[in-house]
């Protein structure tokens, strides 16, 4: 892929350090990033959430957001964890690429049926 002299910088693509976070915690700004990426994944047109640090600017946007948004995204990343340890035993960034697909589907599904997951399906 050819970059042309108009194409945006991006930001450092290193890992965010803690003092860098805004309002995630390092793990729950990781899980966003994961779940951004299964969302938007990188393909031959375009940078995927990952290239773009989606995870960055929602951490951002929350910092200064209104709290029921934070408490809302919180809520949904505790709903994801809970289902990752509920479904495999494992955390939600543990659980192998297949196991994080079903989760997300299982979110897709109940983006309008009130259960437990569907409050991280109502965060994002």
């Amino acid at each position: 892929m050819e970059v042309s002299a108009a194409a945006p910088v991006l930001r450092d693509q290193s890992a965010p350090t803690a003092d860098q976070l805004k309002f995630f915690e390092r793990n729950q700004e990781r899980m966003v990033g994961r779940l951004s990426e299964m969302i938007i994944p990188t393909d031959e047109h375009s940078p995927g959430a990952s290239t773009a640090q989606v995870s960055l600017f929602i951490d951002e946007g929350l910092a200064d957001g209104k709290e029921e948004d934070q408490a809302a995204w919180t809520a949904g990343l505790i709903a994801v964890e809970t289902e990752a340890r509920s479904r495999f035993s494992a955390p939600f960034l543990d659980c192998s690429e297949g196991q994080q697909d079903e989760i997300l589907a299982e979110m897709a599904l109940n983006g309008k049926t009130p259960r437990l997951i569907y409050s991280a399906s109502s965060a994002f």
